[in-house]
């Protein structure tokens, strides 16, 4: 697996009102940032997730759970249809007053 050197800062799309999904085919993300919390998940294939200097190897059905400004990347074995969840600040701050420490 190539170590991805890049780091992206992706705040200035990530709003606090966005709530975004997406599916697609991928071989791969670079290491990037952004305050909204994301749910990754891999459909087919395999990939390979760094967040916040753990790694772990997703393969179908399989999901990483992201918070805010946690960086993470991707690099798929090939490519992999994957998906993700973009979930806004603003639609967290019930979870957030019951887990202010987490």
């Amino acid at each position: 697996m190539a170590v991805m050197e890049e780091m992206k800062n992706e705040m200035e799309r990530d709003v606090a009102s966005r709530f975004y999904a997406e599916k697609y085919i991928s071989n791969g993300y670079c290491m990037h940032y952004h305050r909204n919390i994301e749910i990754y998940g891999v459909i087919s294939g395999k990939v390979a997730v760094s967040v916040a200097g753990r790694q772990a190897t997703l393969t179908a059905g399989q999901i990483a759970v992201i918070d805010g400004l946690e960086n993470h990347s991707y690099e798929a074995d090939g490519a992999a249809e994957v998906f993700f969840f973009h979930i806004g600040t603003r639609y967290c701050s019930k979870l957030y007053a019951l887990f202010p420490d987490h």
